[in-house]
């Protein structure tokens, strides 16, 4: 019992931490190869989102750490489509401009995205949503 206990206790404290520090484009490492995605997009989720949506974290069955993965999406449907940014829900959520049904606005309790890194996973979706 002591260990499901602490098992339980870790976990928590360790899907909360980091949750109330303030996003600030200093925190995503961009790279220059001339690749939309490789370049601002996967950093972008790799810093914002893959703590809860990458590998064994699936908050709402949705994996963001492949294109195959966003279109196939999670309890709340596709994340993507691509070429629409406007019908992305993925897109709405980092708005804060989901549905009334909106499962809540990503990333979850940190605050808004930065503008830039918004626009750039826009026209990423706006150019089709390429790896």
């Amino acid at each position: 019992m002591r260990i499901r206990a602490f098992s339980l206790l870790l976990a928590l404290t360790a899907g909360l931490s980091g949750c109330d520090k303030p996003m600030t484009p200093e925190d995503v490492t961009y790279k220059n190869t001339g690749n939309l995605y490789i370049d601002r997009v996967q950093p972008i989720l790799q810093t914002r989102c893959y703590r809860c949506h990458a590998g064994l974290n699936r908050e709402s069955g949705l994996r963001v750490d492949s294109r195959a993965y966003m279109l196939k999406g999670g309890k709340h449907g596709t994340a993507l489509v691509p070429g629409d940014p406007e019908k992305s829900l993925m897109i709405k959520l980092v708005r804060h401009e989901g549905p009334k049904d909106d499962p809540m606005p990503m990333p979850n309790r940190r605050g808004k995205l930065p503008e830039q890194e918004i626009r750039d996973l826009e026209r990423w979706v706006k150019e089709g949503a390429l790896e």
